[in-house]
């Protein structure tokens, strides 16, 4: 029985670190509602977020996200398609994609609004780093 509550805590465990670890990965930090304004993940188009750090916020042509302290504006990439569907946006340093992976579920707690799983990658200096994530966009 004591075998089972340990196997139990350690996988309780590593369950916790892997959620952790994603962001570790990223040269992005959180955005603060300062950074971004109070109503801004009800208006974005999208935003990627692993729970509560939001990482990026989106418009249809550009976003917003925290590199090293500083605010930068991205510029999305003229040929990509909907949104929903991921995005890849670009500035002077680095380049970030986001790639959704599975189905786009609705939010029950955001009317209008679907959430998935979706891989950030952020290519900065010649270096590549990327994390799990969620993307929640308008539907």
């Amino acid at each position: 029985m004591k075998k089972k509550l340990k196997l139990a805590l350690l996988a309780a465990g590593a369950v916790l670190l892997g959620a952790a670890a994603p962001l570790a990965d990223l040269p992005l930090l959180p955005l603060t509602e300062a950074d971004v304004g109070a109503e801004a993940l009800k208006s974005a188009a999208c935003y990627a977020h692993d729970g509560a750090n939001v990482l990026l916020v989106a418009a249809e042509r550009n976003a917003v996200v925290n590199s090293d302290g500083d605010l930068r504006l991205l510029q999305r990439s003229p040929d990509d398609g909907p949104l929903t569907g991921g995005a890849r946006y670009i500035g002077s340093r680095f380049v970030v994609t986001i790639s959704p992976s599975g189905d786009v579920m609705p939010d029950s707690q955001l009317a209008g609004r679907g959430h998935g799983r979706a891989e950030i990658q952020v290519s900065k200096a010649g270096k590549i780093s990327s994390a799990t994530a969620r993307w929640n966009c308008r539907l």
